[in-house]
This record gives C-alpha cells, structure tokens and sequence, in this order.
C-alpha cells in the first residue's frame, strides 16, 4: 500500500519537470509558481475535506488528551527501541542520494557538462520522475516476495552506490550514457518506503505515530545538509555563477556515494524483520 502511495506521490516530481520548463517558457517562471501554489492550496484543500482518520465505516476513537510530559516520554520511548539508529542511518541518505541528484543537481549537470537545453533537460528529469515512481511501484511488493526487508534494502543501497559512482569515475561519459545513469539512479533508489516499513515494524501501536515520525525526521533532515553540503563543495569549483566544471559534478557525485555508503554501513547491523514469521518446527 505504501508503495502506491509514494508512487502517486511523485505526480509532483513529473509536472515539475517537462512541463513546468514549457511552462515557464510560455508564462514566466513567476507564473509558474502562481500555478504550484494553486495546485499546492487545491491539494491541502482537498486533503482536508476528504481524508479521514479511521478506516470506512470504523467508529471514531476518542483519544485522550496528551501533556507535554506524555509526549517526551513517547519520544523518549521511541529512542531507546533497539535498532532504531541504524534504520535512521540509511534513511538519513536513502531518499536524500536521490532528491539532490533529482531535484537539485541533474538539471546543471546536463547543461553545464552536456549542453542539453530547457526542454531536453525537462525531458530527462521527467525520464527520471518516471523511473523513481516505477521503481517504487517494484520494489515494495518485493519484502514479500522475499520474506526479507533488511536486505531489499542493502541490495538497492548498494546498487545506488553503484550508479553514484559511476557517474563520478566516467570521465566525460556520452551524453545518452549520462542519461541512462541518471534514470537508473531515480530506479534504484526507489527502496525507502521499504525502510519505513523497517522501522514501522520496530514500534508498538500506541506509538505507530511518533515512530513513523522520527524515522521520516531523518529523511528530511538528510535531504536538507546533503544539498547544502554538496552545494557548498561545488561552489568552490564555480567558473561563472551557476555553471561548474565536470570535475566538480564528479566529485559530488561521489561524496553522495560515501554518505550513503555511511549509512549503509550502520543499518547493515539492524536486525532483519521479515514480513512472515518463521515455519513453526515440528
């Protein structure tokens, strides 16, 4: 079910790409915005109005009141679950290796190394929305199949890494090379709804919430330093405000890798949770 939900939730990522570059060519990108807060106010909107607490057809819960002393000992619960480190070690990095390609670096990667314009590079990124939806849509299923989410995990770790430093040891790769990296990096990564589900399976019930929470804390907190940080190591590369040289991107590409390749480390130690229990011995 998650992997539906992530997948649906990348509408986003694919009307950001192609489209909004047509879109600020045609409107100016001021206009554009207007449009992605008009979608984003529509969407809040409708989110209120329609979603619901309970289930179809199930009672409303009263639920008690909570005091500030209640919640810190939740969250205090919450860090001392055995494991919970290591799953938030590779989610710090998980989404964050793919969203700072994604989001930040690709499009200036394609023009500054490979001369793509506006509407081709749109094209790529939608390429690589594309794939990151698919992806999810592929790799969620697989904890069943697999009777393993540990190592689904590590498996798309590791081949992320892979991609990572690929395109950091390729020295000027062909431009249809560059573009089938950068796809198959948004394909790989498609593993960290797997790794909620990891953590999921750590909590309690009554502390579903918070868990949920603390784990998706580290996500975001790695998709905000990972593109600071990388940010901060291409700026000293800089040729003209915004434009940088191949050498920088490479490196970049490979800082990505060791962060991830950091947290892979750590998570690898975590106890595997599998989705069906071991055959009873007779």
């Amino acid at each position: 079910m998650l992997s539906w939900i992530f997948a649906v939730s990348q509408a986003g990522i694919l009307l950001a790409a192609t489209p909004l570059a047509v879109l600020t060519q045609t409107v100016g990108w001021r206009w554009a915005f207007v449009a992605a807060a008009a979608l984003a106010a529509a969407s809040g909107i409708a989110f209120h109005a329609l979603v619901r607490d309970e289930p179809p057809g199930a009672p409303q819960r009263q639920r008690a009141r909570e005091t500030v002393a209640d919640l810190l000992r939740g969250v205090g619960a919450i860090w001392r679950i055995a494991d919970i480190t290591k799953v938030l070690a590779i989610h710090m990095f998980a989404y964050a290796s793919m969203i700072t390609v994604l989001a930040l670096w690709a499009a200036p990667y394609l023009n500054d190394v490979h001369g793509l314009d506006p509407v081709a590079r749109g094209n790529v990124l939608l390429a690589m929305g594309v794939a990151q939806a698919a992806g999810v849509l592929a790799i969620g299923p697989l904890d069943r199949r697999f009777n393993t989410r540990k190592w689904i995990v590590v498996v798309f770790a590791a081949a992320t890494i892979a991609v990572l430093l690929a395109l950091a040891l390729i020295d000027r790769p062909p431009t249809t090379l560059a573009v089938i990296l950068l796809v198959a990096l948004c394909a790989v990564s498609s593993y960290s709804l797997v790794i909620v589900t990891h953590g999921r399976t750590l909590f309690p019930d009554e502390l579903a919430g918070r868990g949920v929470t603390t784990v998706n804390l580290a996500q975001v907190t790695g998709s905000a330093l990972l593109p600071i940080a990388t940010g901060w190591i291409l700026g000293g590369f800089a040729l003209a405000p915004g434009h940088y040289p191949e050498a920088g991107y490479r490196l970049v590409f490979a800082v990505i890798a060791a962060a991830l390749g950091l947290g892979l480390l750590v998570y690898v130690r975590a106890r595997d949770v599998k989705p069906r229990p071991p055959a009873a011995q007779p």
